[in-house]
């Protein structure tokens, strides 16, 4: 599955760096053939979208999640919302 996938490229890059992300390793560490993975994904730029996507929307939920916490209490400067994003950011790109 797409998200079979990604949990393994995340591994990866975790493991030894984004250039150490290819569709042969990935088909190593799922035990599958490389072909396999293209039925999930075009070719490494489209798996490197989907990880990039999955810590912009795991951000972008955090956000959310921080507002609705804070809605009653007086709204954050615009400032702040960017700071919180980029930081989120930043700390999800660190820990991929």
């Amino acid at each position: 599955t797409p998200d079979r996938v990604l949990q393994a490229a995340f591994a990866i890059v975790d493991a030894d760096g984004g250039d150490a992300l290819t569709m042969r390793r990935l088909a190593k560490d799922l035990d599958v053939a490389a072909m396999a993975i293209y039925n999930h994904f075009v070719d490494r730029a489209a798996v490197l979208d989907a990880l990039a996507g999955y810590v912009f929307a795991t951000s972008a939920a955090r956000s959310e999640q921080h507002d609705r916490t804070r809605r009653s209490s007086k709204a954050p400067a615009w400032r702040e919302n960017i700071r919180r994003m980029v930081m989120d950011v930043h700390t999800l790109a660190l820990q991929h």
